[in-house]
């Protein structure tokens, strides 16, 4: 059986990090069978970052690579219906989902001192009492470098809210009237889609983002649609 490592769930959304609800949700929607092992251990993979994913002695990466893999093994292609444009289309959101919005928000987590107070709080929750004092401060300075790095720290806050409202706009844009991204059916889109806007919407550190967010109401329905298919505990 699959077993998937990941970060804690968060107490009112599936999880924090991005990429483990982007990945669980595609599991749920393929019906693949699968174990969760909660870890904060990421040091302990290849590229020392959580999601993964063990099968038999396999040690499997990357959640776009990990996708790959369950489409091959499975035979499991949640995109199988979309057509050559819609799949186009879908590239694109991924990376404006992954390498536009997550960056962004991540500055709200990590880099901004009015709201990193929040943030560490909602970690220490999660993390066993040995690792509270360490990890966070830790992670805390290096990702303040690795977001200058990246150059999204380089912009000041308003104009960060510009970009992220620019590509909010976009995917309420495409989203339309419909029930999931590309029709009545969802597909590894909806997951990511739903991965970064759920967190937008349910993380208090993330309040000013979900400010600009409330002007798309059609993405936060987007959301509770997909709580309620997959995660419905999540409602109650």
């Amino acid at each position: 059986m699959i077993k998937l490592i990941q970060y804690p769930r968060a107490k009112n959304f599936p999880g924090y990090s991005f990429f483990s609800v982007k990945l669980e949700t595609y599991l749920k929607m393929a019906e693949i069978p699968y174990e969760i092992q909660f870890s904060f251990e990421n040091k302990k993979f290849p590229r020392e970052k959580l999601p993964v994913i063990t099968d038999e002695n396999k040690t499997i990466t990357d959640t776009s690579f990990i996708i790959d893999y369950l489409r091959e093994k499975f035979e499991a292609n949640v995109d199988a219906s979309l057509t050559d444009d819609q799949a186009a289309m879908a590239e694109f959101i991924q990376r404006t989902a992954e390498d536009h919005i997550v960056p962004i928000l991540m500055m709200w987590r990590w880099s901004d001192e009015d709201t990193w107070p929040t943030w560490r709080d909602q970690i220490y929750a999660l993390m066993p009492g040995a690792l509270r004092a360490v990890i966070p401060p830790l992670v805390h300075k290096h990702m303040k470098k690795r977001l200058w790095h990246h150059g999204v720290a380089r912009y000041p806050k308003e104009e960060r809210l510009i970009k992220l409202d620019h590509s909010l706009k976009a995917l309420s844009y495409v989203l339309g009237k419909q029930d999931f991204v590309f029709g009545d059916q969802p597909c590894s889109t909806d997951a990511i889609v739903f991965a970064v806007v759920g967190n937008i919407y349910f993380d208090p550190s993330l309040e000013e983002a979900a400010e600009v967010l409330e002007k798309y109401p059609n993405l936060i329905e987007h959301t509770k649609r997909m709580l309620e298919k997959y995660y419905p505990e999540y409602l109650r």
